[in-house]
């Protein structure tokens, strides 16, 4: 047996197939012990260790084992004493012509029960005889196969953008999760979608992270919260800053207004030769309006004031 194409083959089944969570956990239970064996036709295994393996218990053992029997996946045969249990698993992929008489008889047994009790509900037919169930499922595959190529082909997008979606889905069967037709339908509308909000190379990046931090899946919700982070102003003391406006011609006329009223809030002091009286700092002194004049100056006609000592070296 191939392990591989007997578990996919085996999911395949069940999606026409009615199983118990119970029986599927023990059919995988039992094709790792059949695996150790090397695939032995049949094999004994103890109820402790399907037990240990599965979780289940005991009566939850017999009625999944005698479901998977009755379904046409195994058959078993109990035996005396505390002898082990002897399994034989029926291969979905390479079905044998011949089975054993214990599986026939089982089988038999078991329709002919159903047949006088009328109770048919929930129970298949026996497998198909071999190669048709390969047949089968290699067909089911086919035909998803060509559903998701019809798929793909019907959503057509910018072509950076088309090598990205090919890319995470090449991503995606490395990882053995490959797209079924209704999956694969909505993950391209979604991206279309997302990209008519957002923009193509929103998409683009939120997909690239996705496959370098080996995600299962795409993180949408990042495209809209880095949508919002290039949008939104930062907020600091400045953003509802009114600023003034102002032009060159105002700004120099008010300088021009603020120096001439500057220069008309004081007078200098003058001696007799014209020269601006300093004082002992050797700052200019300054005569301010209604202040009261020293007694050494005085204010001349033209209205600017002297010292009444003439002589240049002194110092008020």
């Amino acid at each position: 047996m191939n392990y591989i194409l007997e578990i996919k083959a085996f999911y395949d089944w069940l999606e026409v197939n009615q199983l118990s969570t119970s029986a599927i956990v023990l059919w995988h239970a039992l094709m790792h012990i059949a695996n150790k064996t090397g695939w032995q036709d049949t094999f004994t295994v103890a109820i402790v260790v399907l037990s240990t393996k599965t979780g289940l218990e005991k009566q939850a053992i017999y009625r999944a084992r005698t479901m998977l029997q009755n379904k046409g996946l195994i058959s078993f045969r109990t035996r005396t004493g505390k002898q082990s249990t002897l399994y034989q698993i029926h291969s979905f992929v390479s079905l044998k012509e011949t089975q054993t008489n214990t599986q026939t008889n089982t089988q038999t047994d078991t329709i002919n029960k159903q047949n006088k009790t009328k109770q048919n509900d929930g129970i298949n037919p026996p497998l198909p005889p071999e190669g048709k169930v390969q047949q089968a499922a290699q067909g089911e595959e086919k035909t998803k196969q060509q559903q998701c190529r019809e798929i793909r082909n019907s959503f057509v997008y910018p072509p950076e953008l088309q090598k990205k979606v090919n890319e995470w889905l090449r991503y995606k069967k490395e990882k053995r999760q490959d797209y079924q037709p209704t999956g694969l339908r909505r993950l391209l509308a979604q991206i279309q979608n997302e990209c008519a909000k957002y923009g193509e190379q929103a998409v683009i990046d939120v997909i690239d992270m996705a496959i370098a931090n080996n995600y299962q899946g795409i993180l949408w919700e990042k495209v809209m919260q880095n949508e919002k982070s290039q949008t939104a102003p930062k907020q600091n003391r400045f953003v509802n800053y009114k600023q003034r406006e102002r032009n060159w011609n105002d700004i120099e006329k008010l300088a021009k207004e603020r120096l001439k009223n500057s220069s008309s809030d004081f007078d200098f002091a003058y001696d007799k030769d014209g020269h601006i009286l300093r004082d002992e700092n050797n700052t200019p002194i300054k005569i301010y309006p209604n202040q009261e004049l020293p007694s050494n100056i005085v204010k001349s006609e033209n209205g600017k004031y002297y010292i009444k000592i003439c002589d240049t070296q002194e110092i008020l």
